[in-house]
């Protein structure tokens, strides 16, 4: 007998001290796979992402929520003017050498890069409606123009779709020094930019890269680069220099993020600041019989376009410039989209789910979507309605205006 309760004691202990020690495991012990779930918090330093809530995964935490339980942040919380930069001309530039061929970067190769460059440019002119842009390649040592700086989506598409071979080794000072030739002598009042998509290590340029810096930061060209495989020193002095942002993905949804983000105007610095007066002009659909006129974006003569109010010149695209006159011709619904980013949406309150009142059924829905509002919600602080977290993503991401404010 008393050898049976020592046994069952030292076995009582053994499940104890096993407890325990599960209790005090670390977290890396408790996560399988532990290196996928780190992040770099807002202090740059490591830590584990969360499993449990849809909520950590949401642009909300960063950028759309306010939390609730930080009055002297809500207090103090500004929502200062901002300038950005509305009338963008941007050149971007895809780095399609052999260095797209590797499948290092989650097989990430260059069919995925089309389509995502495909998906930035439609989403570039939906929120920069009297913008345009124009793309270069970078393979076998040299810069190639693939599209002149223009407004038409299609014609930028159709034009990549037919130069993406892939070979040789980038070069980022011809890269640059193409950018500029098609940025340097626009007016001042354009929002000139670069934007680089660089997946090599290295780079074959004819000299000395530091020159080239100089002249876009002397033009005011701002350069935003997203890199693939390494963070490379020169192309953070680039962005340093220019006032731009260099980014290095870690995995494919990580580059559509940060890709995908740089569509949206960017707030104009102070150095930058400048406030001009800029001549626009409502082209009018040209009616009547008029005779075809050569199309240099078609190669051919075609009827129709739109007419200059200043010098009755047919132009074929708008918003675009005249090109007698030089004259920014746009449309009122083009003015009219630009309209969210000139006044944008305050950001929601962020309250937790035991904030909320358990009596109220109608505070426990989401004014939008009347689903439960189980793991909190997001209150507008003009009209007090409670929203979900994917109505609250929706109406910051897509809508750009609140529902409560409107019903009311």
């Amino acid at each position: 007998m008393i050898s049976n309760n020592n046994n069952n004691n030292n076995n009582n202990n053994n499940n104890n001290n096993i407890e325990n020690n599960n209790n005090n495991t670390f977290g890396w012990e408790k996560i399988e796979k532990s290196w996928e779930k780190i992040q770099i918090d807002e202090n740059n330093n490591l830590s584990l992402i969360s499993l449990d809530s849809h909520s950590k995964e949401s642009k909300t935490k960063n950028q759309y929520a306010v939390s609730i339980f930080s009055p002297e942040k809500i207090e103090n919380h500004k929502y200062i003017t901002t300038q950005r930069g509305m009338v963008r001309r941007v050149v971007l530039v895809t780095d399609f050498s052999r260095y797209t061929e590797t499948k290092d970067f989650n097989n990430f190769h260059i069919a995925q890069e089309t389509k995502i460059v495909e998906k930035f440019i439609l989403e570039f002119f939906d929120q920069n409606a009297i913008s345009q842009l124009g793309l270069i390649a970078t393979r076998n040592s040299k810069a190639q123009l693939i599209s002149e700086i223009t407004g038409s989506s299609k014609f930028l598409i159709n034009s990549l779709r037919k130069n993406d071979k892939t070979g040789g080794d980038p070069s980022l000072q011809n890269s640059l020094k193409l950018s500029r030739a098609m940025l340097s002598s626009l007016p001042s009042y354009f929002s000139k930019e670069i934007i680089l998509i660089y997946f090599g290590i290295s780079s074959c340029d004819p000299s000395n890269i530091t020159k080239t810096i100089r002249k876009l930061k002397k033009d005011k060209i701002k350069c935003s680069i997203i890199g693939i495989n390494a963070e490379i020193r020169i192309l953070s002095l680039i962005a340093r220099e220019t006032s731009g942002s260099y980014h290095v993905a870690s995995d494919i949804d990580d580059f559509k993020a940060y890709f995908l983000d740089l569509a949206t105007p960017q707030i104009i610095t102070e150095e930058n600041n400048e406030n001009n007066m800029i001549l626009m002009g409502f082209a009018n659909k040209s009616h009547g019989n008029l005779p075809p006129v050569f199309c240099p974006q078609q190669n051919k003569f075609k009827e129709g376009g739109y007419l200059c109010p200043r010098c009755k010149t047919r132009v074929w695209q708008v918003p675009g410039e005249c090109s007698v006159c030089k004259t920014l011709l746009v449309t009122s619904p083009h003015l009219t989209r630009l309209y969210h980013h000139l006044l944008p949406l305050k950001s929601f309150l962020n309250i937790p789910f035991p904030s909320l009142d358990p009596d109220s059924l109608n505070n426990n829905l989401c004014f939008s979507c009347q689903s439960p509002l189980s793991s909190g919600c997001f209150k507008c602080q003009d009209c007090g309605n409670l929203f979900c977290q994917y109505c609250n993503d929706f109406i910051h991401d897509s809508l750009f205006f609140c529902p409560g404010c409107e019903h009311r």
